[in-house]
């Protein structure tokens, strides 16, 4: 696990985890006009790779149906698939993150 791939885990467990996920992203990545797509592949494949979750679970998720229940109704399918994966981050155990160092303020002296 890279240190920005703990840092953008770390933002989505944040109090405020799409502003902080945003901002990861620009501190790292060029500027875009829309860094939607971009951020949710990179969240993808962290999910991938740490949360158990089945794709045909996550579109289910994300279908029409759905929209009630995760987000406004005018969001648009990116930023609510981002929101999806922020989700599933945010409540990975600690223990499924392989690789993810303790921050200095939680170590012990």
């Amino acid at each position: 696990m890279t240190k920005t791939d703990q840092l953008f885990i770390r933002a989505c467990k944040a109090r405020n985890p799409l502003t902080r996920v945003e901002s990861v992203y620009r501190r790292f990545y060029l500027e875009r006009n829309n860094p939607h797509p971009h951020i949710t592949m990179i969240l993808a494949r962290l999910c991938d790779e740490f949360s158990p979750f089945t794709t045909s679970r996550f579109v289910s998720e994300l279908s029409p149906e759905n929209n009630w229940r995760y987000g406004d109704e005018d969001d648009s399918f990116e930023l609510r698939c981002i929101q999806r994966l922020i989700s599933k981050l945010r409540f990975t155990e600690a223990t499924k993150l392989v690789g993810m160092t303790v921050p200095l303020a939680f170590r012990k002296k």
